[in-house]
């Protein structure tokens, strides 16, 4: 069995979808600059996450597209800080995961729109233990106070999930 079985016009969804995510994400940066915590810019760019992956598993409905998609943002992303790589990549995984055990994969609706808020909402937690690791500091103190991880984490699923339910809707109405 194959993990994933793309063609070329699947390959070049994925490229322009993690292009436009990266794009995106870059253009939001100087808004996150004012965030208090790095972990906490996962609040900002997880619409821009949940859609790119609500696409991708709407028009692409394969075990591994989470993991695939988080492997080509990480490495996008380790030339900010390498440990990026691992979050976005170990989040695609996770999110594989948890839409397998919980759904069967991307096939319903449902599937789809949980499985992308929750890509962004699992690296939310990731990014703090990686930081908490690597910097120590004010993100090593956060993890002392779980509220200050599971308050931003859920906000960045809500958005997500509704970011994901807007582009659902969107290309169920333009018929994609």
């Amino acid at each position: 069995m194959k993990l994933l079985d793309l063609q070329l016009k699947d390959l070049l969804l994925i490229a322009l979808t993690v292009s436009t995510i990266f794009v995106l994400g870059y253009i939001l940066i100087p808004l996150m600059q004012f965030m208090p915590l790095p972990a906490y810019k996962a609040i900002i760019v997880s619409p821009i996450y949940a859609g790119g992956l609500t696409l991708l598993a709407k028009k692409i409905p394969k075990f591994g597209i989470s993991s695939l998609l988080g492997l080509l943002i990480g490495i996008l992303l380790s030339g900010f800080f390498i440990g990026m790589f691992f979050i976005a990549f170990f989040g695609g995984i996770l999110t594989d995961l948890f839409s397998l055990i919980l759904f069967r994969g991307y096939r319903s609706k449902g599937g789809i729109i949980f499985s992308s808020a929750f890509f962004p909402a699992i690296q939310l937690p990731l990014t703090f233990y990686m930081a908490a690791y690597t910097i120590g500091g004010v993100s090593g103190e956060a993890l002392k106070h779980p509220l200050l991880v599971i308050l931003p984490t859920i906000l960045t699923f809500v958005l997500g999930y509704f970011a994901s339910l807007g582009t659902y809707r969107l290309l169920d109405r333009r018929n994609l």
